[in-house]
This record gives C-alpha cells, sequence and structure tokens, in this order.
C-alpha cells in the first residue's frame, strides 16, 4: 500500500507539473483487447497499450483467448504502468506491473497469448526468449501450424506516410511505416525515398517508430529521400 501512495503521488506531482506522466498507478476497469485495457487513476481513465505485445485481433484465431486470458490477469488489479510514450491516438504505451511483481507484457507472451512485438530499436531481449519458449511449447497461439501476426492481419493496401513524432504515430502501423535504419551509413529511409527496395539488402538493419527517434539516434537521411 505504501508503495503505491507513492507512484501516485508521483503522477500527481508530474500531472502539477504539467508533464507527460511517465509513471500511472491505478486499477484495470475494462478489457479493451489481449494487449490494452483501460486504466483508472483518481477518477480518471487512461488506455494503455502494452508495449512490444500484439496479441491476435478480434476475429483471428485465438482473439478471444488472449482477451480473455488479460481479462482474467488484470480486470480490477492495481496495475503500475512505466509509460514509454503516448501516440497519436492517446494510447499510454509502456510496461504493466501488478502489485506482486509479474510484469503484464511478460505474462502475455509466456502464455503465448501475444507476439513479440519488435516495433523498436531496441528489442526486449527477455520478450524473445519468453516467446521463443512458448513457441517451443506450443503455448496458445502456437499450436497453430502457421498463425499470422496481427500487423499483418491489419496490413493496409496504401502505405501510411512516415510519422516525425511520436504524436503522430500509431503504435499499430510502426511495422506498416517501414522506418529503416543502415548502422553502417548512420542514414535511415522510409518508403517514400527512391530505390527504397533495396533497403531489404541492409545488414542488421534497424527499425525506428518515428523519424524524430532515428535522427535523436544520430541518424540522418539517406540521399534519395524527400526533404
Amino acid at each position: 500500500m505504501h508503495f503505491i501512495k507513492l507512484a501516485v503521488g508521483a503522477v500527481l506531482l508530474t500531472a502539477a507539473l504539467g508533464s507527460p506522466e511517465k509513471i500511472l498507478v491505478g486499477h484495470a476497469v475494462e478489457i479493451l483487447s489481449g494487449d490494452a485495457f483501460a486504466l483508472e487513476v483518481e477518477n480518471k481513465r487512461y488506455k494503455v497499450r502494452l508495449e512490444e505485445v500484439d496479441a491476435p485481433e478480434p476475429g483471428q484465431p485465438f482473439g478471444k483467448q488472449a482477451f480473455d486470458y488479460l481479462d482474467e490477469l488484470i480486470r480490477h488489479r492495481a496495475i503500475r504502468v512505466d509509460v514509454s510514450f503516448v501516440d497519436k491516438d492517446g494510447w499510454h504505451v509502456g510496461r504493466a506491473v501488478l502489485a506482486g511483481g509479474r510484469v503484464v507484457n511478460e505474462e502475455v507472451i509466456a502464455q503465448g497469448y501475444g507476439w513479440h512485438y519488435r516495433a523498436t530499436p531496441d528489442p526486449d531481449e527477455r520478450l524473445t526468449t519468453l516467446e521463443q519458449h512458448a513457441f517451443a511449447h506450443s503455448l496458445g497461439l502456437w499450436m497453430q501450424e502457421e498463425p499470422i501476426p496481427p500487423w499483418e492481419h491489419r496490413r493496409e493496401k496504401v502505405i501510411p506516410d512516415a510519422p516525425w513524432s511520436q504524436a503522430e504515430m500509431d503504435y499499430d502501423r510502426v511495422l506498416h511505416y517501414g522506418i529503416i535504419g543502415d548502422p553502417q551509413s548512420r542514414t535511415y529511409q522510409w518508403p517514400a525515398c527512391r530505390g527504397y527496395s533495396r533497403a531489404a539488402r541492409i545488414r542488421k538493419p534497424v527499425l525506428f517508430q518515428t523519424r524524430k527517434q532515428a535522427e535523436e539516434m544520430g541518424y540522418r537521411p539517406a540521399p534519395q529521400c524527400p526533404s
């Protein structure tokens, strides 16, 4: 209880200073999908999206099972969310931790109710390990012969414009934006760049969520990219 009071105090302090909340502590009051829920903090609701987790979409195999698993795991329970960022649709993307210390992101992957969504320049290696274990033991969605990742299920025919900042980004579309960095040349490109198809030949490419993120990490637009 003491921990929760301290964390709530941190939320109120950041709110008072006018900066985005980095820590949210409250109760999960509604499950929105297999990787998202509504968190109530001091009578205010926040939409939370589990970072680096992508659960099957409604209508996909194991979509309902993923929803039900998250519902059983967290609904009405105290949760701390370490927020990494807020996307354009107001989703607070981050790491959710139950009062006892269990990390919700890890639990979903470990039980086979979501993919490791490697939509970041530096994917979490623990999630990779948990996904591999779930796959090896045919847990959850991995009992299927050829499961279709949710990002492929929702892929659009028209490639969306690459966002400049996280405030312009839809977290579910990161892999569709296709912002790729070349660690050797320290340049990055996106589908609007001429000859983008050659990006597939980049050795150990780095995936960025936004163009601003690429530049903050020391990359510059490739010469063939629009200014």
